[in-house]
């Protein structure tokens, strides 16, 4: 049911949703602005029955097709008494008033940056019941929230996970259809894993929901960035606009801790200089970062080596041992940031030492295929398709050839329909 607390919206928008509480017992989408797909079909009956009574619908302008008409066109056709159906369309460019058409049918400016918020109180505010950490950067970001889950689970956490390979728990992932849902069903989902009884939810933030609202309405725990790169820039146009929308994450109202990896130190320092967080974090491999005068006060988890050349984990002076078997030196990179991520809920820096030696990777990434032959070629799958993170996959499994003949052979797909440049 819906509840109180709308003050974040527009006072119009406010009163036409309390005005209609009793018939938002449902939410439905089309053509979200985050989805370039059309969601309902124009013609099918099937998507003319799913117009069933008692439902909140929402149209908005997406980035290919613009669903709104053909929305509408389903409503006023679709034989169900209005009075009993709510649509609401993103004003902003409309070429028709049609809020004159129909009862319950209204027009709502901006509508996609609020639908987030309308879906979060919708489904009681699940956020606010999670410790919801969300993870962003270029590469890395699977990984990570795998990691974090990985370590809560063996540390006796119940703990979900939402991102490119799917959500829930890791032993029993659903499929999505993107890294980051549109913010309907981020909110189910959300609110799915609290009636599970799950207390930690790690999911992936992509550049593209955070730019199209998708997040709005979630109260983040905690914000990791694992590394930027080139990427998306057939979207974004610029590195300053994609680092600008991955710097969002750090400005989410309430968010209490950010992390980050001061491997990349400029970087570092300019997400922690411009975010809304009460904690800063980071991590690092090179054991440098506490040694910047620009990050006093910062709480700073890193790898530190002894003289004999053994590596720690190091976290406000206290050193436990560092191992895994996990391939690639970016992984201690992922794994530092899974830790930060649950050192900010006070998990004991030993448990989560001697938890990552149990790590093992997440499908398709950095991935052992196992042959039935030991003497046929060690076969990895990864996920890499950035120029640092192919360049970083192949500097570390150049590494691993037992003498300079043995050959390396790389087998890359790319569907070139995004950022040509790459």
């Amino acid at each position: 049911m819906l509840q109180d607390g709308w003050s974040i919206l527009p006072p119009e928008l406010q009163q036409l949703l309390k005005a209609h509480q009793a018939e938002l017992t449902a939410l439905s989408i089309d053509s979200l602005c985050q989805d370039d797909r059309k969601i309902l079909s124009t013609t099918s009956d099937t998507a003319a029955n799913q117009l069933v009574r008692r439902r909140c619908f929402f149209a908005c302008k997406g980035e290919r097709y613009d669903g709104r008409e053909a929305t509408l066109k389903l409503v006023l056709n679709a034989h169900v008494s209005t009075d009993v159906v709510m649509l609401l369309i993103e004003a902003d460019n409309l070429t028709n008033d049609v809020s004159r058409q129909a009862k319950g049918i209204y027009t709502v400016p901006n509508l996609s940056q609020w639908l987030g918020h309308i879906a979060s109180r919708f489904y009681g505010e699940p956020s606010r019941r999670l410790k919801l950490i969300g993870v962003t950067g270029t590469n890395g970001k699977t990984t990570t929230t795998w990691f974090i889950a990985q370590l809560a689970a063996k540390l006796g956490l119940k703990v979900g996970i939402m991102g490119t390979i799917g959500y829930g728990s890791i032993a029993h992932l659903q499929s999505q259809p993107m890294t980051t849902v549109d913010p309907i069903a981020l909110q189910a989902r959300l609110a799915d894993f609290v009636a599970d009884g799950l207390e930690i939810a790690a999911i992936e933030v992509s550049s593209h929901g955070l730019v199209q609202g998708r997040l709005n309405g979630c109260v983040f725990w905690a914000a990791v960035l694992t590394n930027l790169t080139r990427d998306h820039l057939d979207y974004h146009g610029t590195m300053a606009d994609y680092r600008e929308a991955k710097q969002r994450l750090f400005m989410m109202p309430e968010l209490e801790h950010a992390i980050v990896n001061s491997d990349q130190l400029e970087l570092g320092q300019q997400f922690l200089d411009n975010t809304s967080a009460a904690t800063r974090w980071c991590y690092s491999t090179k054991a440098q970062f506490n040694q910047q005068d620009a990050f006093e006060n910062i709480q700073s988890l890193q790898l530190q080596q002894d003289p004999a050349g053994a590596t720690f984990l190091e976290f406000n002076e206290q050193r436990e041992p560092w191992m895994h078997t996990l391939i690639g030196d970016f992984n201690d990179q992922n794994v530092l940031a899974a830790c930060a991520a649950l050192e900010s809920l006070q998990i004991p820096l030993a448990k989560l030492s001697q938890a990552i030696t149990q790590l093992s990777p997440p499908p398709g990434r950095m991935e052992r295929i196992e042959l039935p032959n030991a003497a046929l070629p060690l076969v990895i799958v990864d996920y890499a398709h950035t120029p640092d993170a192919v360049a970083q996959v192949l500097h570390t499994l150049a590494k691993h050839r037992v003498n300079s003949v043995q050959q390396l052979i790389v087998v890359f797909g790319c569907g070139g329909n995004r950022d040509a440049g790459k």
